[in-house]
């Protein structure tokens, strides 16, 4: 596996890179937005094309080093699907019930299949219930935020529709790489929220999407999975 890890890696890489520049290319046509969000500034989203081959590599690093390559690239296609459901709640501050819903689904369908692979079909279990827990959390956050002044929502329902599938690929791999990608979740939006205050592209009470930020902690998390 040593010697063949390079070439490993730099086929995750060419595929990460072409999955980043079919995402930015689709998403630059703007073709997801609603009748009400037809007038929002168009953003850009070179940034796809340059984290996901990064995601993927990092990502496809650790897995590949403790797991058959079967069970390492379907992790590395979720990345790859999550980044696009991130470009669009960064345009337009949605995650899409097209994607996040197909995701979770996804994910449940995975678990079991991956789990048979390395003969250990319990952690379908561990996946479901860690996809859930995650779902759960996030909507308590949602919930508490609306009723607690100043009353601004910490996320949306797309956050907690996400996390069905974030959740559910951590957990497949372990309790530890879940929390891990929980605190790189809330770790990395706090930081970005800062870069935001900072440069003054955003208040205070100004709300940002919080999707890039779950997709990046989750991608990094399944570096010690």
């Amino acid at each position: 596996m040593t010697s063949e890890l390079p070439v490993l890696l730099l086929a995750i890489a060419g595929g990460g890179l072409v999955a980043g520049l079919a995402a930015a290319w689709w998403l630059r046509g703007h073709r997801y937005r609603l009748d009400e969000e037809r007038e929002l500034p168009r953003r850009r989203h070179w940034w796809i094309a340059v984290l996901a081959p990064l995601l993927v590599v990092v990502a496809g690093f650790g897995l590949s080093a403790r797991w058959p390559v079967g069970v390492a690239v379907g992790p590395l296609v979720f990345v790859c699907a999550w980044l696009l459901a991130a470009g669009i709640d960064a345009d337009v501050g949605r995650l899409p019930n097209l994607l996040t819903l197909p995701l979770a689904a996804a994910a449940l369908v995975w678990a079991p299949v991956a789990g048979f692979a390395v003969g250990e079909p319990g952690r379908a279990v561990r996946a479901a219930l860690a996809g859930l827990a995650l779902a759960a959390g996030y909507l308590s956050l949602l919930v508490v935020s609306r009723l607690l002044p100043p009353h601004r929502e910490a996320m949306g329902l797309g956050d907690v529709k996400l996390a069905l599938s974030l959740g559910a690929v951590l957990g497949w791999f372990g309790w530890t790489p879940w929390l891990a990608g929980l605190v790189l979740t809330f770790g990395i939006g706090a930081v970005w929220a800062l870069v935001l205050l900072v440069t003054g592209r955003a208040g205070r009470k100004d709300a940002f999407s919080f999707g890039p930020s779950l997709v990046i902690g989750t991608a990094l998390a399944l570096f010690i999975a």
